[in-house]
């Protein structure tokens, strides 16, 4: 079953009053206990001083007055000669015959609670049986007062524990209160340091979870237009075709050739859509890869896509251990986007080695406050610095490539103009 839900001050609570209880348990029984043995031991001491120091030829029957002045009728006294004689004070022989209880030192009866001290000096044996009810009832007297003193102290504990209890929640109300009517950003207390702490990180999710949702918004609007744009013009050529092409035979070809275009071009948008979708459920297998062969193979593929003309610079038979399907789909995004936004007749650069891979261009080169956002799903450098058309997420897909593959990606300026992507090589467990 389920604990109730409860507030931080009936927490605070709860937990105090557990330890006030047991603190308070153990104060009453040491400070009692220790009284109570404490200031018997000291009497038991004091009358045995006392009797040790009378002559054993004065501890007769008739001579016994000097020990009937220790507190008679309530303290018992037996002393045992070598010689065996008894020795006792008054009403002793009537006590030890009576029922009694024995706890460790302690003896029990009718007549109350007894401390037994026996002590043995030149062959002559002393017995004492001390009474501690007095001692007992001034403990009694103690605890009550103790008692009486933890209660006060109880209460005004409760008093603070509430008062302080509800400073320290006003800060988390505070906080639930702007994260229920939706505020974007949250107000940071100074004090406790969790709370402010928390109130920050809070802050910066809000602040993550907004760009995303600004990144989605962004790429519905996009998305919509590249898509549409393909779609409307397959649409339009179709309808076309159904209404002239027996009048205009010649335009036929020239739709079919244009159908063709769009229909591919769709096909691309939505195969790199469905693999922004599907990489996020992929696993990768780390093996050893020979990166030279890898590279070559796909600039001879890529360059025949591409206007730009494609250089290597590396060692042949360079080895690593990563993700071959990782490798070749970062390569293609990170060498397609530097045709894409590269003059038609510039150079593009890879270098390479054990350590990593750089994709060098020569194109508009990135703002420094768009070098990691470019990386970001659906996002594009601001389209007035370039009629490229596409949704920005052929880099999105290379660094979830990366970060599977345990791959550092990141983006420097080359000089005098373009951009450079960096492809780091990170141990592997």
């Amino acid at each position: 079953m389920n604990e109730k839900r409860q507030t931080s001050e009936r927490l605070i609570r709860r937990i105090f009053n557990r330890i006030f209880l047991l603190i308070s348990l153990l104060n009453i029984l040491a400070v009692v206990g220790y009284n109570i043995v404490q200031v018997s031991q000291t009497e038991s001491s004091a009358i045995m001083a006392g009797m040790t120091s009378e002559k054993t030829d004065k501890l007769s029957s008739t001579n016994f007055q000097a020990l009937n002045n220790f507190e008679e009728q309530t303290d018992f006294i037996r002393i045992l000669t070598p010689d065996g004689k008894s020795v006792m004070s008054k009403g002793t022989s009537q006590f030890m015959n009576a029922q009694q209880l024995t706890l460790g030192k302690f003896i029990v009866s009718k007549q109350g609670v007894f401390d037994y001290v026996r002590l043995k000096q030149n062959g002559t044996t002393y017995e004492l049986w001390l009474s501690i009810n007095e001692i007992i009832k001034n403990a009694g007297i103690m605890i009550l007062f103790v008692i009486s003193i933890m209660i006060l102290t109880y209460l005004i504990a409760l008093l603070l524990i509430r008062r302080y209890s509800r400073r320290l929640s006003e800060p988390i109300k505070t906080l639930a209160y702007e994260v229920q009517n939706n505020k974007s950003i949250l107000l940071v207390p100074e004090n406790p340091v969790e709370i402010h702490d928390l109130a920050i990180n809070f802050n910066g999710l809000l602040e993550q979870l907004n760009d995303k949702f600004l990144q989605e918004q962004q790429f519905v609007s996009d998305a919509s237009h590249e898509l549409r744009t393909p779609i409307t013009a397959i649409r339009g050529h179709v309808i076309l075709l159904k209404k002239r092409w027996k009048e205009h035979p010649e335009i036929i070809e020239k739709s079919l050739n244009y159908l063709d275009d769009e229909s591919n071009r769709l096909k691309i948008l939505v195969t790199e859509l469905l693999n922004l979708s599907r990489n996020e459920q992929k696993n990768l297998s780390i093996e050893q890869i020979n990166l030279s062969n890898l590279i070559d193979e796909l600039t001879n593929m890529l360059s025949e896509s591409l206007t730009q003309s494609i250089h290597l610079e590396g060692k042949a038979d360079v080895f690593v251990n990563s993700d071959i399907m990782a490798i070749r789909e970062i390569l293609t995004a990170l060498v397609e986007n530097a045709g894409k936004y590269s003059d038609e007749n510039s150079e593009i650069l890879i270098k390479f080695n054990h350590q990593g891979i750089e994709i060098i261009d020569e194109g508009l080169g990135i703002p420094d406050n768009e070098k990691t956002k470019i990386f970001d799903r659906f996002y594009r450098v601001d389209k007035s610095r370039s009629e490229t058309e596409g949704l920005g997420i052929g880099l999105a897909i290379a660094r979830q490539y990366a970060q599977k593959a345990n791959l550092s990606l990141y983006v420097t300026d080359n000089q005098p103009k373009g951009s450079i992507f960096h492809v780091k090589f990170n141990s592997h467990k």
